[in-house]
């Protein structure tokens, strides 16, 4: 949550969503794919570094069809 403390375009609330999504994109559950689309609308707001930071980092630990879905790894 760090790496979004310091994107100036990410608003307290889009940090809340943000880190309620996180569980889901880690373990398939019935939310996953709401999960799935909520990171890709708030990834937009985030700057190359963040988005390249965020991204490696979930990529180690989400699901293999998340990564799948959204880095295509």
């Amino acid at each position: 949550m760090q790496l979004l403390n310091r994107s100036s375009k990410f608003s307290d609330q889009d940090q809340a969503e943000f880190a309620q999504i996180i569980p889901h994109l880690i373990i398939e559950t019935e939310y996953t794919k709401s999960a799935k689309n909520k990171y890709q609308c708030l990834i937009r707001k985030a700057g190359p570094a963040t988005t390249n930071g965020l991204k490696e980092i979930l990529a180690k630990v989400c699901s293999a069809d998340v990564r799948k879905s959204l880095w295509q790894i």
